[in-house]
């Protein structure tokens, strides 16, 4: 079923979500400290100051106005660990300031995270972990529509560009909202079973973009063949549904293989297939591969995989990535890296999405002092678009970033 109004629908689960997360915070804050166990409070402060030029603040094929950004960054980490319960909590605020805009504006990103520990000691191998990310941004930062493993990774700070190849848009508000529960359980010394389950929202300001809410279930089955390689299969099944459009569902089944060929290499391999209904089923492949040079790491990957668009589509959509990346360190206290990606997306039915984007990046980082870091980064955009939504255009960053890490805090119970 189509959703009406996705929106005020949200407010209201978000709303009974909001009070069963911090329930559940609560609930576990106060039985860990009733237990009386050894446990640690630590708190991480930090603070940036970057400053971007951007030659295409809107990004549109014409019309092009330059811009210079200037962001004051403060973030926090939270986190309580004992023998039983590990809760942590992140929060990063951005306030920018634009020359093309003359105006002020603020974005959030926050996520907290929990573990329970105890549950493997009182059933033997199995593990519990919730994570949940919420942003509320005025700008899309490039390639935001790629959907990742790890919530965390979620977390973007400005001038810290996500070079997975996706999508880039013009500017709009956009909030986000990624929950995750996963469950694991080692039923033998060399068998586990995964289970999750994975909740997102994308709400956009811009009426060409299309509101969605997403739900994906996913069962894995991993053996440890040997000490270095693991063998894994998988079906998950997801649903999306889209402010004013169709829902979205597929299936996918898939097998793989992760092997440590040595301390220095390594590779893991997928390939499966997605079924969308009243479609052809969908060839999908991943592989990656990550070498450890004596100063630095080199690293290849290609995926390609079914998803359901993300806002620019209400329909299904095949997606090829292809990334790769050198880090170099040059001497103690300074390094170097590039990166360079492809990105192809169409609709699996029709052509309203037809769109390539080629990415490139390259930077220094230095340690200027224990307590703070400085990088120069430069990247460049080029997107082509050839179906009916997205746009074609081209942009160059340059961002300079000075972070200041605060204290350590630590606080023993």
């Amino acid at each position: 079923m189509a959703v009406a109004c996705l929106k005020e629908r949200y407010k209201k689960m978000g709303n009974k979500r909001g009070r069963d997360l911090c329930l559940i915070f609560l609930v576990v804050f106060f039985s860990a400290f009733s237990k009386k166990a050894d446990a640690a409070i630590l708190l991480d402060t930090s603070l940036s100051f970057v400053e971007v030029y951007n030659d295409n603040f809107n990004f549109t094929p014409t019309d092009r106005k330059t811009d210079f950004g200037s962001f004051l960054q403060p973030s926090f980490q939270l986190a309580y660990q004992s023998k039983n319960f590990t809760l942590s909590g992140n929060y990063i605020g951005s306030l920018e300031y634009h020359s093309h805009q003359q105006v002020g504006q603020f974005s959030q990103t926050g996520d907290f995270g929990l573990n329970m520990p105890f549950l493997s000691r009182m059933f033997k191998g199995v593990d519990v972990n919730i994570t949940e990310n919420v942003t509320y941004t005025p700008d899309l930062p490039a390639f935001t529509f790629v959907e990742k493993d790890k919530i965390n990774n979620q977390t973007l700070v400005q001038g810290d560009l996500d070079l997975s190849p996706g999508l880039q848009y013009p500017r709009g508000d956009t909030l986000r909202n990624l929950f995750r529960i996963s469950l694991g359980v080692n039923h033998l010394p060399r068998f586990r079973t995964e289970v999750s389950y994975t909740n997102r929202y994308s709400h956009f300001e811009r009426e060409d973009l299309n509101d969605s809410l997403g739900h994906r279930g996913s069962l894995g089955f991993v053996i440890n063949w040997s000490a270095k390689t693991d063998l894994r299969t998988s079906y998950s099944y997801s649903t999306t549904s889209f402010k004013g459009g169709e829902d979205v569902e597929t299936h996918d089944i898939s097998a793989g293989i992760s092997h440590q060929k040595s301390p220095l290499l390594s590779f893991s391999g997928n390939a499966g297939t997605t079924m969308v209904p009243n479609e052809k089923p969908k060839f999908t492949f991943n592989i990656g591969i990550n070498r450890i040079l004596k100063k630095g790491s080199i690293s290849f990957d290609y995926t390609s995989d079914v998803n359901a668009g993300w806002g620019f589509t209400d329909g299904a959509t095949l997606r090829q990535l292809v990334t790769t990346s050198v880090n170099y360190t040059f001497v103690a206290k300074l390094s170097g890296f590039t990166r360079l990606g492809y990105g192809d997306h169409r609709s699996i039915s029709g052509g309203e999405l037809d769109l390539t984007t080629y990415n490139a990046e390259a930077g220094l980082s230095l340690s200027i002092f224990s307590w703070l870091n400085g990088r120069l980064t430069y990247a460049h955009l080029n997107q082509d678009s050839k179906g009916t939504v997205g746009q074609s255009g081209h942009r160059n960053l340059v961002s300079i970033v000075f972070s200041a890490q605060g204290p350590s805090w630590r606080f023993f119970k």
